[in-house]
């Protein structure tokens, strides 16, 4: 099997904004009502945007052609949240490269999952299996949910998580 099929060359650039990914996963139980349990979920957002009204008017432009290059990433602002079932734990922002390193995590798991419902073995790495799901929507568009994720992006994950929680 050559290298190309096993992980295909791809160009990952940031994502259109603005976007937002919702890491969700179990961690254990909590009581809703009386003798009613529920999943408990520990929750990590990230929604990235454009800082000012002149990247969101670049970015506009470059999406149609020949509209011009696109705005620089460091014209974009990522914030972060850190909630255990319904509590918030911690609010902050992220720092440009951490961002675009997760956004990149991001767009190569949608990758993955097109190549899986191209050729099922294709696109086959180590998996989670933790029960945890991804949901995305960038701008308007509809909410896009992922439940195979894999290790590489779970390391993006605890990083936002770890610098989240630092600045409770």
């Amino acid at each position: 099997m050559s290298v190309d099929v096993v992980r295909p060359v791809v160009v990952l650039g940031p994502p259109r904004l603005p976007a937002t990914a919702r890491y969700q996963e179990p961690i254990g139980t909590t009581r809703a009502t009386w003798g009613v349990w529920v999943t408990a979920h520990k929750a990590v957002v990230v929604s990235t945007s454009w800082r000012s009204s002149t990247a969101s008017r670049r970015a506009a432009l470059s999406a149609m052609p020949g509209g011009g290059p696109p705005p620089q990433w460091e014209q974009s602002g990522s914030t972060s949240q850190l909630t255990y079932s319904k509590s918030t734990m911690g609010k902050g922002t992220v720092d440009p490269e951490i961002s675009l390193a997760f956004w990149k995590g991001v767009l190569r798991l949608l990758r993955a999952e097109q190549l899986r419902r191209v050729a099922p073995t294709a696109a086959a790495s180590p998996r989670s299996g933790t029960g945890a799901t991804l949901s995305i929507r960038f701008g308007a568009d509809p909410e896009l949910q992922l439940e195979d994720l894999d290790h590489d992006f779970l390391r993006r994950v605890a990083e936002v998580e770890t610098l989240t929680g630092e600045f409770s």
